[in-house]
């Protein structure tokens, strides 16, 4: 099911906006190969933007 900011998963709820819409599109644009492919593909795109959870589960984007 493809997503948006105003329905979006609950996985993704607590990364920074921006982080959001970057694994909307990258899930969105995958979602004919699968959800589970689509979910991995996503995810890999938020670690390739540069986001990652902190020591106390915060996600931020490393420079």
């Amino acid at each position: 099911m493809p997503y948006s900011l105003n329905d979006r998963p609950e996985r993704i709820k607590k990364l920074p906006e921006k982080a959001q819409k970057i694994w909307i599109a990258a899930f969105n644009a995958s979602y004919s190969k699968g959800e589970e492919s689509a979910n991995k593909i996503a995810w890999g795109a938020i670690k390739n933007a540069g986001y990652k959870q902190d020591k106390d589960g915060n996600w931020r984007r490393w420079e």
